[in-house]
């Protein structure tokens, strides 16, 4: 018999019972074989090769499993599920593991060590990455956004832009120039830096408290601050006259600003014009509307000097310094300058009240008459060196001592020209007022004689508002020239007034 039989539930092959394989299945004494087949080392199931677990241990075609199970596509280890790294692939329950492994604390993806962006953290061998990875920077995993070594992050990459009001170039506070400013740890530079001071990154030009600053530093010199112009020491304003290249200027006492066409009081007390460039004058000089001259050295203005100007033409200057037009008497002569050039007339007619008067060569004025002139020349002769003396005169021995007093000197000076007023020896004002012809004041003439303070004093008219006289308030004390509106002390200095004011309005014309 060869089958199952029921009877005994056993397999037969030729009436024995079957220890071979019989239709793909491995009989032992009739049974289907479960077990280790001692001839070929696998295990059987039910006469089947084992493709499933045989107490815990899973077989594969008979064989313990190390590898993949086709079934459950997991792995397995010498028939157990994987729990170990295999062909460098770590297995959790034949599984390829993925997430964190508690043993090591590393990451793995698919069993592998993560090498890859996981839940939006990057990780390097397994580990949380912390660095430089494609141009980006990593902090924990993740792109960096904070300072990390000294550097900016944003999103991963070196900042670029203002943060925190500072600026910041490839991650880095910047230090630098951008746009004309200057920069410092990323913030617009204010404070010294190489001896230059800067303000909100640029170089500061102006007032730090009193002291000015140009392009930076302490100015130093002339300079134009907004409409103002200043003279700097050390950023310090300077005040008063000062050198500067060469020559002066002036700098208000009080603000320190440049002064322009002023006449002005220095520091040290002296007055000085300042033209519209605000240079110390010199020579002849425009100033209010009229001229003056002003000492190449001293650079005080002159008043009554005779100057050349750098042009060539000389002027006249008055006691106030102005340029003098009209008839001014200077170093014993009559001289004319004419209004609008101020020339000293010279070869020409010159006129005053009505009557015309021959200015020379040398601009000296005369009238023309050789006896007025000589009485005039004459009594010029002793121009303070003849102290007023009243009642002298009147002898032969007081006139050779040129001892005179107002009258007699008046009579002396014409005498000597030819002119007779009367006996030397009583001439007095009241002697004299009858002489001659009278003459209106208003056409008085060089070589007239006229009284003042009620007959009380005699001169003799030189032209120009000049007379030459014998008077103890006249320049000299005695013989000098006197001009109308000078001021004459009166009764020992208690009151004052002009000659002007104090003449008569008589006047006698004892020549012509």
């Amino acid at each position: 018999m060869t089958g199952f039989d029921s009877k005994t539930n056993k397999t037969y092959v030729k009436g024995v019972p079957a220890n071979t394989t019989v239709n793909g299945v491995l009989y032992q004494n009739g049974l289907a074989f479960s077990g280790v087949n001692k001839t070929n080392k696998k295990m059987y199931v039910a006469g089947k090769l084992a493709n499933t677990s045989v107490q815990g241990v899973r077989y594969q075609n008979g064989i313990v499993l190390n590898g993949v199970d086709k079934q459950s596509k997991k792995t397995y280890v010498a028939g157990k599920l994987a729990n170990a790294t295999v062909n460098g692939v770590l297995y959790k329950n034949g599984v390829a593991f993925t997430g964190q492994n508690p043993t090591n604390k590393k990451t793995y993806v698919a069993g592998k060590l993560a090498n890859t962006t996981v839940k939006g953290t990057l990780y390097k061998n397994g580990i949380v990455f912390s660095g430089m990875k494609a141009g980006k920077m990593y902090d924990h995993g993740k792109l960096a956004n904070r300072t990390l070594a000294g550097r900016l992050y944003k999103n991963g990459q070196a900042f670029n832009g203002w943060q925190a009001k500072r600026y910041y170039t490839g991650g880095k506070k910047f230090n630098g120039q951008m746009g004309g400013k200057i920069y410092r740890n990323g913030q617009k530079f204010s404070g010294s830096y190489k001896g230059v001071l800067y303000k909100n990154g640029g170089v500061k030009t102006g007032y730090v408290g009193a002291t000015y600053y140009a392009k930076g530093r302490k100015a130093n010199g002339k300079m134009t601050v907004g409409q103002t112009t200043y003279l700097f020491h050390n950023g310090t304003k300077q005040k008063g006259v000062q050198k500067v290249n060469g020559t002066y200027y002036m700098f208000n006492l009080n603000s320190g600003a440049m002064v322009k066409n002023k006449y002005v009081k220095s520091q040290w007390g002296n007055y000085y014009f300042f033209g519209a460039d605000g240079k110390i004058g010199t020579d002849v000089v425009k100033m209010n509307g009229t001229y003056y001259y002003f000492d190449h050295k001293t650079y005080l203005m002159h008043k009554n000097t005779y100057d050349k100007s750098r042009w060539g033409t000389w002027y006249m200057f008055g006691g106030d310094g102005k340029v003098f037009s009209g008839y001014k008497y200077w170093y014993g002569q009559l001289y004319y300058f004419k209004p609008g050039t101020y020339e000293k007339a010279t070869n020409q007619y010159v006129y005053e009240n009505g009557n015309r008067y021959w200015a020379d060569k040398n601009g000296v004025v005369t009238s023309g008459d050789a006896q007025i002139e000589t009485a005039i020349a004459t009594g010029s002769t002793i121009i303070g060196r003849s102290p007023y003396n009243w009642g002298g005169g009147r002898t032969p021995q007081s006139i050779a001592l040129r001892q005179f007093d107002c009258s007699s000197f008046v009579h002396w000076a014409y005498a000597s020209a030819g002119v007779v007023l009367g006996d030397y020896r009583t001439a007095v004002t009241y002697s004299e007022v009858n002489l001659g012809r009278s003459i209106n004041w208003n056409n008085m003439k060089r070589g007239d004689i006229f009284f003042m303070d009620h007959v009380d004093h005699v001169g003799i008219y030189l032209g120009g508002g000049y007379f030459l006289h014998d008077s103890p308030n006249s320049p000299t004390g005695g013989v000098g020239v006197s001009n109308l509106d000078d001021v004459v002390d009166r009764w020992n200095l208690v009151y004052k007034d002009s000659w002007r004011n104090i003449s008569d309005n008589i006047v006698r014309r004892v020549v012509g």
